[in-house]
């Protein structure tokens, strides 16, 4: 009789559930009655019902993973398409440079740098929504399906200057995806427009990847994975040119790597698994140096792990001197820029002036240090916030959301601190210390970056940090977070995907009907 009861409670708030999903859709299609609007609040509907239907009632349902991976796929998918070209925050830098990283391997462009050629209609393209893309409305969308030719007609080459891109400042590693796929919407003579959007989705494509492989080779914390993946702002990066699809990507392999040589039995750490470790922090270090700091997480691993003392001492060594050898390769000229005093006006945006140096900010520790704390407390509250995915595009306040949902993603972040049935002993407290001080590191080195080259020496707060630029570190944060005395029954991975997707439907359904306005 109570199994017919609780079943009967089950279904009556299925019922409710699909009753709210209707009408918060229609309230939104009523908002702005078009096609699209319909159209997604449908789909929103149907898939907010069966989500919760098959991991609330179905008990019994065995592709619960297959269905999450696919909700993934299906969310990257809609950012790759539904955001006009050029839509996200500095992707037009971020096109060309990728263009530019296409040319100098055909060898029509410099790897030093200088001018390269571009097609005149992918041009074209940069002309018609470089600057119409940063106030996203209907009009994007009425531009876009205008212009749209599946074919490029006799397109010609034309020359871009301008801009400085090298191996070290272009994030070479972090834009092979993208560069693929323009390469191949180039040979097979797509036009401007498919062709652009293939850049993109190989870029969704290879961050997809990148967080099954983290998920399948991490043993513990595999539901912080899935939070950081279904993130808003990660899904609007992932799911264009900028290279932070492919750092905060990299970034959750190095974390799920990570976990999985702490969690690995005595003497069971192989030449292999460094191996591995050591090319990807080959490779991880210079897309973002800021970020190495969770590399050198590596040399807490307990000695007896490894086959033996000299291996392990050997190991640590390596992963600690690859990472300097990597950003001394291809980032250290653009690094050193930063350390002197720019004797010519710095540009940002219509401004003009002088930025910081870090010259001038150590010269003066006691001002740049109420500066920093100036800056944290202006600014806390809208980090966390964009972190989340407050403001898409060039943070647009016509597409801000509601802050209740933002409230929703940090409680989930905050459970995601709860300890479950997959409770990993091996963080003891001086280990959790070193993940907390180097991500603290790296939110530093993310803010000292913005204070560099971003901020007038005439200024009194750091400008232009933003939110989504501490997210590769979240993952190793939250984990040391973990409350060894507050314990959730069960596993905590199906009831945090239901939350965070339920959210995310109704993230979209909005963004959707404010954007086509």
């Amino acid at each position: 009789m109570k199994a017919i009861k609780r079943e009967s409670h089950k279904y009556f708030s299925l019922v409710l559930l699909g009753v709210f999903f209707s009408l918060y859709c229609f309230y939104y299609f009523y908002s702005n009655p078009r096609k699209i609007t319909l159209l997604i609040g449908t789909v929103s509907v149907i898939y907010s019902v069966l989500t919760y239907y098959l991991f609330c009632i179905k008990s019994d349902f065995r592709y619960k993973m297959p269905y999450i991976f696919g909700s993934l796929a299906l969310a990257l998918i809609f950012f790759v398409v539904f955001f006009p070209p050029f839509g996200v925050p500095d992707e037009v830098y971020h096109y060309l440079s990728s263009y530019w990283l296409l040319d100098c391997f055909k060898g029509r462009a410099s790897f030093a740098g200088g001018e390269f050629p571009i097609r005149s209609i992918d041009h074209d393209l940069i002309d018609l929504f470089g600057e119409s893309s940063k106030n996203i409305g209907n009009h994007s969308f009425s531009s876009l399906t205008s212009c749209f030719s599946l074919w490029a007609n006799d397109s010609v080459d034309i020359t871009v200057g301008g801009y400085e891109f090298t191996i070290g400042n272009c994030n070479f590693i972090c834009k092979l995806p993208s560069m693929i796929g323009l390469a191949a919407g180039i040979a097979f003579t797509f036009g401007a427009v498919p062709t652009f959007y293939l850049g993109r989705l190989f870029s969704a494509v290879a961050f997809f990847i990148l967080v099954v492989v983290s998920y399948k080779l991490t043993p513990y914390f595999k539901h912080i994975i899935l939070f950081i993946a279904f993130l808003p702002m990660t899904l609007h990066l992932a799911s264009s040119y900028s290279y932070d699809a492919g750092i905060i990507g990299l970034s959750l392999l190095v974390f799920s790597l990570l976990m999985r040589a702490f969690a690995c039995g005595e003497h069971e750490i192989s030449y292999r698994e460094v191996i591995g470790f050591a090319i990807l922090a080959f490779f991880f270090a210079p897309c973002k140096s800021i970020y190495c700091t969770v590399l050198f997480l590596f040399i807490f691993i307990p000695n007896d792990k490894f086959s033996d003392r000299r291996t392990a001492i050997i190991s640590k060594a390596l992963i600690l001197l690859l990472p300097f050898v990597s950003i001394g390769i291809f980032s250290l000229s653009s690094i050193a820029s930063f350390a002197s005093a720019s004797v010519s006006f710095d540009v940002r945006g219509a401004e003009v002036g002088h930025f910081y140096s870090m010259a001038g900010i150590l010269s003066h520790p006691f001002t740049s240090f109420v500066m920093l704390i100036r800056t944290l407390i202006n600014g806390l509250d809208y980090y966390w916030e964009t972190m989340f995915g407050y403001e898409l595009g060039w943070l647009q306040t016509n597409l801000a959301m509601p802050i209740y949902l933002m409230v929703v993603y940090l409680f989930l972040a905050f459970f995601c601190c709860i300890k479950d049935e997959n409770y990993f002993p091996e963080l003891n407290l001086p280990v959790r210390c070193c993940f907390i001080a180097a991500s603290l590191i790296s939110a530093f080195g993310a803010i000292l970056s913005m204070w560099l080259c971003c901020t007038f020496d005439t200024e009194n707060v750091v400008m232009g940090v933003q939110g989504r630029y501490f997210l590769p570190i979240v993952p190793f944060v939250l984990s040391a977070l973990r409350f060894p005395n507050i314990e959730f029954k069960g596993s905590f991975i199906h009831k945090l995907f239901q939350v965070e997707v339920l959210t995310g439907i109704l993230y979209i359904v909005r963004l959707v009907s404010i954007a086509t306005l």
